[in-house]
């Protein structure tokens, strides 16, 4: 027995000295320590809300007799990438593989060939895809890095021929238009600026060599050979210096009747709802009548009904007449279809029979009508774009969920199954996050970025009221570039356009001052839930001492408070 208890211990040290390395003064041994492995075995699955800012719309157009429910339709998307519909923009669903960047500036379809689709995203060129969507590539020879990519247009006589609209991102300079010869495998300057740039391009349909721009500030520009470099007119026909103190030649969007622009050519600018036609190939335009107010219209919005081409459809931004505005008499005429009050980013007219056609908003995802605008219903099933920045859950099942650009607060009553939007007066769809009061779950802040701090008491109804919220007596600025700012919007909303944030309600909730702070974060003390503080954007920490109906500042001048903690 002893024998055995001296063989143990000269056992273990032999064991020791075998595993020992061979220089023990060239190498320290370490200890490693391995924790346990967590892993996700199932996919994530998204709950909701769907929706979120679709900036463009594109139908495939090589199915022009299909139902309208039977349509494809691609959208994108200001931050998730592309989306497709295969019945009519009823439900989406994400394709996406392959994009390096998911800011949609621009989609189109070849003409010829509905597999091949193009995207223009905001900073990193264009991409292209083979399958429907289904995969991504980019086709950036001959393009300049970082290039928004405004627009894209296929030649409908020759498909290998591509247009892209650029700038280069985070400047307002450095514009060229690209054209390819061999479907964007290559790239070469036709149009040039040093502070300008291309927003739309059109082909003549039936005279493809004929090609139709809008340009940031110089209005309109012809080609009459396949828009090779050299070949443009003066930036515009001298006419247009009449109209308005040129404030008419700001152009945005340019779209040519499918029966050729000797019937009709439009041309969109940015200012007081300044809508155009051309009836002589572009050589002279006329001012559109009807009510448009003071709308404005992005790259994207124009749509002509393919089978019924003097209908006509606008996506309206900041219009004080309506969200999309309608003609039936090939633009002589305008009023408005919809959706009024509504950003309105893209617009799609579906054609076939009967008379549907898709709205993309900013922040509010994509409608849907089947009358030509006079009804509209949600159509954003399977859109993951609402930017979701907080969730409360007052109970078991219901759940709440505010978005920065899905359409303010949403809520769920299953368990996320489905969602509604909730509780529309609350003058705000940028929502940066809910806080829920520690002791009664039933009383919810809400933050939002420009109208102030919201509260409501689920017992009481679904109506948000108003706190005394921090106010400040200076302009406030803005932080732009965080991802708590204001959601970047495409560049057609230029910083010398916007005299206010587009969804800005300050004057109507704000009671002692005439701007509001953007609340940021929230936080309650631990042992006393009066007290509560909240941290703003660039306008410092407020603090209140009866659980947020009435305020106080606290200092911390400047920056954004993202996070608070007690």
């Amino acid at each position: 027995m002893k024998k055995n208890k001296i063989l143990l211990p000269m056992l273990i040290l032999l064991c020791l000295g075998l595993l020992a390395p061979a220089d023990a003064h060239a190498q320290t041994v370490k200890y490693i320590f391995f924790l346990p492995e967590v892993r996700n075995v199932h996919e994530p699955v998204w709950i909701g809300p769907d929706g979120g800012s679709i900036v463009c719309l594109a139908v495939d157009p090589t199915d022009p007799d299909s139902s309208p429910d039977q349509k494809t339709i691609y959208a994108g998307a200001l931050s998730s990438g592309v989306y497709k519909s295969l019945n009519g923009g009823r439900t989406w669903k994400s394709v996406s593989i392959g994009l390096g960047k998911l800011f949609i500036d621009s989609i189109v379809v070849d003409p010829k060939n509905g597999d091949i689709v193009y995207a223009g995203t905001h900073g990193e060129g264009v991409y292209k895809s083979l399958d429907g969507g289904a995969s991504w590539f980019p086709v950036n020879q001959g393009i300049a890095n970082n290039s928004v990519v405004y627009t894209v247009a296929v030649n409908p006589g020759n498909h290998n021929l591509v247009y892209a609209g650029t700038r280069i991102e985070n400047t307002y300079y450095h514009g060229v238009l690209y054209k390819s010869n061999n479907g964007g495998e290559s790239w070469s300057r036709v149009m040039e600026f040093d502070d300008d740039w291309v927003y739309s391009v059109a082909v003549n349909p039936s005279s493809p060599e004929e090609v139709l721009v809008a340009i940031h500030k110089g209005g309109p520009a012809l080609s009459y050979d396949y828009g090779n470099r050299g070949t443009w007119n003066d930036p515009y026909p001298p006419l247009m210096d009449d109209y308005l103190s040129g404030r008419w030649i700001k152009g945005r969007a340019v779209a040519i009747d499918p029966r050729g622009w000797m019937h009709r050519a439009y041309y969109t600018a940015w200012h007081d709802g300044l809508i155009s036609y051309s009836s002589d190939g572009g050589i002279s335009w006329e001012l559109s009548g009807g009510d448009t107010g003071s709308s404005h219209i992005y790259p994207n919005g124009i749509s002509i009904k393919p089978n019924h081409p003097d209908t006509v459809y606008l996506a309206a931004h900041e219009s004080d007449v309506a969200g999309v505005l309608r003609s039936d008499d090939a633009g002589l005429t305008w009023y408005g279809a919809g959706l009024g009050g509504k950003t309105i980013y893209s617009v799609a007219s579906l054609g076939g029979s009967g008379d549907t056609v898709l709205a993309g908003t900013f922040m509010d995802g994509v409608y849907r009508s089947t009358n030509g605008g006079e009804s509209w219903a949600y159509s954003m099933s399977g859109i993951y774009d609402s930017k979701v920045t907080g969730l409360v859950f007052p109970d078991e099942t219901t759940i709440l969920a505010s978005t920065q650009s899905g359409g303010g607060v949403f809520r769920s009553l299953n368990g996320g199954k489905s969602w509604s939007q909730f509780a529309n007066n609350l003058g705000d769809k940028i929502v940066n996050g809910l806080v829920m009061h520690p002791d009664q779950r039933n009383i919810i802040f809400a933050l939002t970025q420009n109208a102030g701090l919201k509260r409501i008491d689920l017992n009481a109804g679904s109506s948000w009221s108003t706190t005394v919220a921090p106010s400040i007596t200076s302009p406030l600025e803005i932080d732009e570039s965080g991802p708590l700012g204001p959601p970047a919007v495409p560049d057609a909303v230029e910083l010398d356009q916007v005299d206010e944030p587009t969804n800005s309600v300050a004057a109507l909730w704000n009671n002692t001052s005439s701007v509001i702070a953007p609340s940021v974060s929230m936080a309650f003390a631990p042992t006393n839930s009066s007290i509560v503080y909240l941290g703003t954007n660039n306008s410092g920490v407020y603090s209140s001492s009866d659980s947020g109906v009435n305020w106080t500042y606290a200092g911390q001048p400047g920056g954004i408070v993202r996070s608070l903690a007690v």
